[in-house]
């Protein structure tokens, strides 16, 4: 297959034109901006019918829908996206779910298919009449490189150096959090749960791009006197050896789709503690992997967190246990061979070229 990308502009671009993609920058915006919206999917709609694709295969919520009703509008055979978690979710007000909901079903019908990461999404479409035109959501998981996430790839001597890298003294016990930093992936919470963590030989890692919080973070920080114990070390692209020194992984959101980054976590043998949101308990098993404990509650978080860092037995087996599962669970392998079943088969059943209905 000939794979291209088209996406808002960004520093993926080069890296993937260096390995022969072609790639078309169009941007997308985020919110919902209705000149704008309507700009993206004219011109999305134009490229789809320069280069007339068989499949466009789409991704996240907003350009979900901007690339499918693009790729309707261009008539492309088979339209495909993926869910990486519904962009409602508990907490938020009933009127913003229920326009989100209708947005999805609407999605939904320009769909030839839907694929899920989550298992729960699946059950979630099912109950909310969210089905495509070939039926219900399909689950094919998420996957990373297994073996590019192993423990074992770092020898203690180069996990010293990454360290003292980063400032760090060879004794410091690691915490890492790695997600966008906006209200709703919970650094507010996570920032009030290691001000009540007891001693002085603990650091907090926290990586991730800045999504318009960043000053508020830093003000708490400052505010509860953690200027030396938290780092906020913006996008960084040296996860599996930032990974390699960290001792607990933590993720404190209010709404994931399957974070990639606890799958990467538990791949590296790190126990977890994420909230209690769909996704991140689909990826740690409570008392097994890690601890789920309620969102918005950092007195919890603390609590988990204070316990696995009371036990090292505790830590190993949660780790080893964490690896298995993610091999068993999540090797990307099996998602890219699931994509290409549904491509196949879709394909199979489409016309090449453009359709005419």
């Amino acid at each position: 297959m000939d794979v291209s990308f088209v996406f808002s502009p960004g520093p993926e671009a080069a890296l993937l034109r260096e390995k022969g993609f072609h790639v078309n920058e169009i941007y997308i915006d985020r919110k919902i901006n209705l000149l704008n919206d309507i700009q993206s999917i004219w011109q999305l709609k134009k490229y789809f019918q320069k280069v007339k694709p068989h499949i466009v295969h789409t991704h996240t919520s907003k350009a979900g829908i901007a690339g499918r009703v693009a790729a309707r509008l261009a008539k492309v055979p088979v339209i495909i996206h993926t869910v990486h978690g519904f962009p409602f979710h508990d907490g938020m007000p009933l009127r913003q779910i229920k326009l989100y909901q209708a947005i999805e079903r609407f999605g939904a019908k320009l769909s030839t298919a839907i694929l899920s990461q989550s298992r729960e999404d699946v059950e979630a479409a099912r109950s909310l009449g969210i089905k495509s035109k070939t039926g219900e959501l399909i689950h094919i998981g998420n996957g990373i490189d297994i073996n590019r996430f192993r423990k074992d790839r770092f020898t203690e001597s180069q996990r010293l150096k990454i360290k003292k890298r980063l400032g760090l003294s060879p004794e410091t016990f690691v915490l890492t959090t790695i997600a966008r930093i906006n209200p709703l992936k919970g650094y507010v919470d996570l920032i009030d749960a290691v001000a009540q963590l007891p001693g002085e030989n603990w650091q907090l890692l926290c990586i991730g791009e800045d999504e318009g919080q960043l000053g508020e973070i830093l003000s708490k920080i400052r505010q509860l006197g953690l200027e030396n114990k938290v780092s906020m070390l913006g996008p960084r692209n040296d996860i599996p050896e930032i990974l390699s020194i960290t001792d607990i992984y933590i993720l404190a959101s209010y709404r994931e789709g399957i974070p990639r980054s606890v799958i990467e976590a538990q791949a590296m043998e790190i126990p977890a503690v994420v909230t209690n949101v769909r996704g991140s308990r689909e990826v740690v098993i409570d008392n097994k992997t890690g601890f789920v404990v309620p969102p918005r509650e950092p007195a919890a978080l603390a609590k988990a967190v204070l316990q696995l860092m009371a036990d090292d037995e505790m830590r190993f087996r949660f780790g080893k246990a964490g690896r298995q599962r993610v091999i068993e669970e999540f090797d990307e392998t099996k998602v890219f061979n699931k994509i290409l079943e549904v491509y196949q088969e879709l394909l199979s059943l489409k016309p090449t070229g453009f359709s005419n209905d």
